[in-house]
């Protein structure tokens, strides 16, 4: 009765009509593995000279070993070894871009170094003297005088309403606020820095200058009030 050794080894060798003869005359032994030359007796010479002899019996017991060893020294451990968790990535997408009508008003001062007024006309006049105020000036609130002109300047006045009109819209809104003939003292008082402040005031008669068509002149006599109260702090 065969033993369960010599039966893995039969399964393992290959058939002699497998046998292929190479150009130098080399051939794969079906029992051992092993390139044998064949000479010029070609295959016949394997089978008769080499195959179970001492030296192909030794080449298949080292294979066989070898395999045994490679076996052995592999750790069952590498075969249980777990994958890797997969960690979700920490980059976040950047928040989308959302855009908006374009704003009437002016960049503040901090925002643009270079004026986009002229500096010899009253609104740049204006932004100028307002970038020299003194820090005792506090930044106005929903409170003060000058708020009222922080407000969307385009509402202020219907837009069907020609440029040549529109000062007498606007009239009675600097009279509430800047007073009639008020004196710079009083003015002084009024002074706030911010958008809620000069900067409001800035923004607004600008709109009216550049988008509606204004004329600056007509604006003159209520920013030269304001200049004046700047220049006595």
């Amino acid at each position: 009765m065969a033993t369960k050794s010599s039966a893995d080894d039969a399964s393992t060798e290959g058939s002699d009509s497998e046998i292929v003869l190479d150009d130098e005359l080399f051939a794969i032994c079906p029992a051992c593995k092993e390139r044998v030359h064949c000479g010029p007796s070609g295959i016949n010479n394997l089978l008769k000279r080499h195959k179970g002899s001492a030296a192909c019996l030794a080449a298949k017991a080292k294979r066989k070993k070898g395999k045994k060893s490679k076996l052995k020294d592999t750790p069952i451990l590498s075969w249980l070894r777990p994958k890797a968790a997969r960690v979700p990535s920490t980059v976040t997408a950047p928040p989308p871009i959302i855009t908006s009508a374009v704003s009437t008003r002016l960049p503040s001062s901090s925002a643009s170094s270079r004026s986009r007024f002229s500096s010899a006309s009253l609104l740049g006049q204006l932004e100028a003297a307002i970038s020299t105020l003194p820090n005792t000036i506090k930044e106005a609130t929903n409170q003060d005088i000058l708020a009222a002109f922080a407000g969307e300047p385009s509402l202020a006045v219907p837009a069907n309403v020609p440029a040549v009109e529109i000062y007498e819209h606007l009239n009675p809104m600097f009279h509430r606020t800047l007073g009639w003939n008020m004196s710079v003292e009083d003015t002084a008082q009024l002074l706030r820095r911010g958008e809620k402040g000069l900067r409001g005031l800035l923004n607004f008669i600008a709109y009216f200058v550049e988008v509606r068509g204004v004329s600056e002149r007509d604006f003159a006599a209520k920013i030269q009030q304001v200049l004046d109260a700047i220049h006595f702090l």
